[in-house]
């Protein structure tokens, strides 16, 4: 078998349906595999799913309890038989022309590759801007500029619109977190660092679909601490693994200040005594951070005298 697909699912079974249809309508030799996070609600609805495609899909359920997205996918990776291994979630769906794009690289060389992808909101009142870092990561590669595949390797940390060869993960003990937040940043950003040879590849082939009540909307502070947590895991990572040269480079880029000070603002000194610790923690250069920041605004505003003079 090429292809393992895996698909984590949440009281999502009306998106599901799409994610389905969009995967069933191209795909050729492929284990599709579901994965129902205890879903509390719309059971019927996806009772039917399991009825209408039980020749086609394979559907999973996890233990009882709020296990997490990573948990599901790592349900997942258990059952996987293919050679590669790809990851989609249940609000998404791909894009029309997908699987031939894709499957021109099962017989490459390659460990990863990363693909180009698109996004769109359900509410149409703003903009959708998911996929946008990403674009730039592809971008920044296909330029060739100065250390572009070590950006994306260390950056792309989604887990969707990319080809993974499946013994880069076994080979790699690589597992996502069991947490309620970015679960697949260490695992991405391990795979990308642990991949002998990367491709990417311009075309378009996913979609990430902006909900308002989706886990990356939430703004609240123990949201953003999670998110914060990661980011210092990854950033551990990368300083133990990494060069010198290549982690300054790399962690000047990462805005550990701007992260920093959005999860802190407004908040008591406490909860400021608390992150910065957590910073410490984890050896994250927040003074380096800022003092690059400083140079950039003096840099400027000198370049901008020298313009108006």
């Amino acid at each position: 078998m090429k292809l393992s697909l895996i698909i984590p699912c949440y009281n999502d079974a009306a998106r599901l349906k799409r994610t389905l249809a969009s995967v069933l309508s191209e795909c050729e030799d492929t284990q599709i595999i579901v994965v129902d996070n205890n879903s509390t609600k719309e059971h019927d609805e996806l009772a039917d799913l399991k009825e209408k495609y039980s020749n086609l899909v394979e559907f999973y359920e996890t233990v009882p309890g709020d296990q997490g997205t990573g948990y599901a996918r790592n349900m997942g990776l258990s059952k996987i038989r293919g050679e590669w291994t790809m990851f989609a979630d249940s609000d998404d769906y791909f894009y029309e022309g997908w699987f031939k794009k894709v499957s021109q690289y099962f017989e490459s060389e390659y460990d990863i590759v990363y693909f180009s992808l698109g996004s769109e909101t359900e509410l149409n009142k703003e903009p959708p801007s998911r996929h946008i870092q990403y674009e730039r990561l592809i971008k920044t590669y296909l330029k060739k500029s100065e250390r572009s595949e070590l950006i994306i390797r260390c950056n792309w940390v989604l887990s969707q619109s990319r080809l993974l060869r499946s013994r880069l993960i076994f080979e790699n003990n690589l597992h996502f977190e069991n947490v309620r937040f970015s679960d697949d940043v260490m695992f991405n950003v391990k795979a990308g660092y642990y991949a002998n040879k990367i491709y990417v590849d311009e075309s378009t082939i996913y979609c990430l679909v902006e909900r308002g009540d989706s886990v990356t909307k939430n703004v609240s502070y123990e949201a953003k601490k999670a998110h914060l947590c990661e980011f210092c895991k990854q950033n551990l990572f990368l300083r133990q693994n990494l060069n010198r040269k290549d982690y300054n480079y790399i962690s000047v880029r990462q805005g550990a200040y701007k992260r920093f000070k959005n999860t802190v603002k407004d908040r008591d000194f406490a909860t400021i005594v608390s992150v910065f610790l957590l910073y410490r923690q984890y050896k994250v250069p927040l003074a380096a951070n800022i003092l690059r920041i400083m140079y950039c605004k003096i840099r400027n505003m000198f370049a901008l005298q020298n313009l108006l003079q």
